[in-house]
């Protein structure tokens, strides 16, 4: 499906205008993101097709919204769309147990070990996904995707004083999470 052919499925002109227009705007933003999540461009700019008819079909979100709300819409919804992309290309890369079996050298992790790492890292991001969305944000744009808080802030849509108390608060909830966690197993 083409951009072209996304926009034709929204009936209202101002609403059409506008998709367009964000499309213009923000589609070299959506684009870095996607590939800086997937390090391959035909998936990036899968990605942000996806991107794009997520946008379309939420269209009336984006309409009378300021600047600063409509790009921190943007990013979460290309951040995330690239991120579901990711894991699904994760799911469909099952090869067979004989190929595994002779590329593992002698010092590869056992598969127990990777497999708690795994559930490790999986439960960390549950618990950062169970976060309010001010704090999840910034976490996940900070420890997962790099970014330094300028520019969090500039893609947030607030100032960077705002994004260092909110990682300090989130860490400080993620801490108590994660202790809670420990204490009801």
């Amino acid at each position: 499906m083409t951009t072209l052919s996304i926009f034709l499925t929204i009936e209202n002109d101002q609403q059409r205008s506008l998709a367009e227009h964000l499309y213009l705007t923000y589609k070299s933003k959506m684009y870095a993101i996607a590939f800086a999540i997937l390090h391959h461009r035909e998936d990036a700019e899968d990605a942000v097709m996806d991107a794009v008819y997520k946008i379309v079909n939420n269209i009336s979100l984006f309409d009378g919204a300021d600047r600063n709300k409509t790009e921190s819409l943007i990013v979460i919804i290309s951040r995330n769309t690239a991120i579901n992309r990711y894991h699904y290309n994760q799911y469909r890369q099952h090869a067979p147990i004989e190929e595994i079996g002779d590329s593992l050298a002698d010092d590869a992790p056992i598969p127990e070990d990777i497999i708690v790492e795994q559930e490790t890292y999986n439960e960390l991001l549950e618990r950062i996904r169970s976060l309010e969305p001010i704090y999840r944000d910034v976490l996940l744009l900070k420890y997962l995707y790099h970014y330094d808080n300028e520019i969090i802030a500039s893609t947030t849509g607030v100032n960077e004083t705002t994004v260092r108390v909110r990682l300090m608060r989130a860490k400080r909830l993620l801490h108590a999470s994660l202790k809670g966690g420990a204490d009801n197993e």
